[in-house]
């Protein structure tokens, strides 16, 4: 994982363009190799952020050391990549799997990696931020926004990936700047003329400058979650999502009671076999694990699931359907609001229809 050191006045220069520090990096890359138990519950785990905490590191936030309690939101990035080093995969596809990881839209076809034309365009300034990649945006397509290579030796290509999966997340406190362009209200007229959801960037890069306003960005076993959701004309309220860091259930808010009844009917009618969580039950904004434990295989079947799902809502042949289904679900109903019940109904028929199975 790539760390930051806890001078304070990095963070004016730019926290991602000094990711790369080499103690920290033989610090990790050290821990990584002693294959410790990542479970939050077990005296290992303690005792490697004890080492990161005494480093003063960052790791998508600041952990001072009178703020211990904080450290335990590193625990899925760092199993991400500790799955990434044992994978052996490389280049291209080492690239890919990170920036999904992180929550990034991204593709590959024979022609390389791409951004997918549903991202922020912050994406596109925080991914120039990275050393070791190198971003071209595209000008006239109607699927992707730019294109990502590696522009480092292979024997680099570990510090990209510790780059790219230790991008701030949530530091503990939202309510930023982007929470007004997210919540969309709970009025019939409000729904019905919201097209693709809303469009959220991993990180802002404009909030990146000052790390007291708190960061109003994605945390990582999320992201890809709360970015596909729009794809599928759901909208997420960007302050309610949280991939639980490992020790709880993973959660993620709808904008509003039309978009959650959406979102439902979608997840049903794809019927993908969810071995490693739960969803929807009781309180349905929250993605279980399937046994209701956190230790680390837990975890990452969870995160697992969510990766799977999230990366069926990018398909375009999805997409596509799910588009026509919801748009002949509003001509249903017309300007006048239905039941929640009704709705339900309908938008059930209607993606029925469209076999998304």
């Amino acid at each position: 994982m790539n760390i930051i050191g806890s001078d304070y006045s990095d963070i004016y220069d730019h926290p991602i363009a000094h990711a790369i520090r080499r103690l920290n990096d033989l610090l990790v890359r050290e821990i990584m190799a002693s294959d410790c138990d990542l479970n939050i519950n077990n005296l290992d785990v303690h005792a490697l952020y004890g080492l990161l905490e005494e480093s003063g590191v960052w790791h998508g936030g600041f952990i001072p050391v009178d703020r211990s309690w904080d450290s335990y939101k590193q625990k899925i990035p760092l199993l991400y990549y500790k799955r990434l080093l044992a994978s052996g995969i490389s280049g291209e596809e080492l690239l890919l799997e990170t920036l999904l990881l992180r929550g990034f839209l991204v593709f590959k076809d024979s022609d390389g990696i791409w951004l997918g034309k549903g991202s922020h365009f912050d994406d596109v300034l925080l991914l120039r931020w990275i050393r070791g990649i190198v971003l071209e945006t595209i000008e006239s397509s109607s699927t992707r926004m730019a294109s990502i290579k590696f522009s480092c030796n292979k024997l680099d290509e570990l510090k990209v990936i510790e780059s790219i999966l230790s991008i701030p997340q949530n530091h503990g406190f939202m309510g930023g700047p982007a929470y007004p362009l997210t919540y969309k209200g709970h009025s019939w007229p409000s729904y019905r003329n919201t097209v693709w959801g809303t469009k959220l960037s991993v990180c802002p890069s404009t909030y990146l400058g000052d790390f007291r306003l708190g960061y109003d960005a994605l945390d990582v076993g999320i992201a890809l979650l709360v970015k596909a959701w729009p794809l599928a004309r759901v909208s997420t309220a960007f302050c309610a999502s949280c991939d639980g860091h490992g020790s709880g259930p993973s959660y993620i808010g709808f904008a509003s009671k039309w978009d959650e009844v959406w979102a439902r009917q979608v997840f049903f009618s794809l019927a993908m076999p969810m071995s490693g969580s739960r969803w929807f039950e009781g309180n349905s904004k929250e993605i279980k694990t399937a046994n209701g434990s956190y230790d680390d295989d837990s975890v990452l079947a969870l995160m697992d699931d969510i990766q799977r799902f999230a990366r069926r809502l990018m398909q375009t042949d999805v997409i596509e359907k799910i588009g026509s289904a919801r748009l002949a679900t509003l001509n249903k109903f017309g300007e006048k609001a239905p039941s929640i019940y009704d709705f339900s109904v309908e938008a059930g028929k209607q993606l029925g229809q469209v076999d998304l199975s």
